[in-house]
């Protein structure tokens, strides 16, 4: 079936959104945002990235644009949320990236919650895509506004700052891809991959974090503008 989302990844006339994540300070979020970002990610979930829900209300403060974040939380095994869920929806945050198994009646709540909600799956091989459609079948009422395929770490959920197969990837993609929400593309993007990151996934977002970075956890001004001017000019190429 295809899912009724904000877009879709048939039709690439649309800009490619983009995402810089791992925000641990607000001028980081100032910068990103001046720069041309879409989004902006907030990790609630681990490594070098996390923050507390102390520091994203002063990231919140200082841009006072609840609705260009992207929250990244783990949900339990059980499917349960975590408690800054609340934190978040009291600073008007409505955008979630989760991270763990969703099921229906999360997706449920996620969407009465009023959150639009990123699923992430963990891209291992050609089939992963198909994975995922298996995964997301238990989420067609509430389903997620995006999905997005990070490079797979048996010790990390993400800014591994490593790239995955995808050319492999893409040719595995085939027919599925109509059956998927809107695909975002994380893992090792940087100012120099990320032009034949567009070209091979033709995905609809990217999501930079460590490709961006003087340190972890602290960004570089001249690495956002380098990367937001190649996707965006490698969007208009396709």
């Amino acid at each position: 079936m295809l899912w009724k989302t904000e877009s879709t990844n048939q039709e690439m006339s649309e800009p490619v959104i983009i995402k810089i994540c791992g925000i641990t300070r607000p001028i980081d979020a100032q910068i990103s945002l001046k720069a041309g970002a879409d989004w902006i990610g907030l990790n609630f979930v681990g490594g070098p990235r996390r923050i507390e829900p102390t520091i994203a209300a002063e990231i919140l403060k200082e841009i006072a644009h609840p609705e260009c974040v992207v929250a990244l939380i783990e949900v339990s095994n059980s499917g349960g949320l975590p408690a800054v869920v609340s934190d978040l929806q009291v600073m008007g945050v409505r955008r979630l990236q989760v991270y763990g198994e969703v099921n229906a009646r999360l997706a449920s709540k996620l969407h009465a919650l009023g959150f639009q909600w990123i699923v992430v799956e963990h891209a291992t091989g050609p089939e992963s895509a198909a994975r995922l459609l298996e995964r997301l079948s238990v989420c067609v009422e509430s389903p997620p506004s995006h999905v997005l395929f990070d490079t797979f770490s048996a010790s990390s959920m993400g800014g591994t700052g490593r790239i995955f197969d995808w050319q492999g990837f893409s040719e595995s993609l085939g027919s599925i891809r109509a059956s998927l929400p809107p695909i975002l593309l994380a893992g090792g993007l940087n100012a120099a991959n990320v032009a034949k990151a567009i070209a091979t996934i033709r995905p609809s977002g990217v999501d930079v974090s460590s490709g961006v970075e003087s340190a972890p956890g602290k960004k570089s001004e001249s690495k956002i503008r380098e990367f937001v001017a190649a996707a965006r000019s490698a969007a208009k190429r396709k």
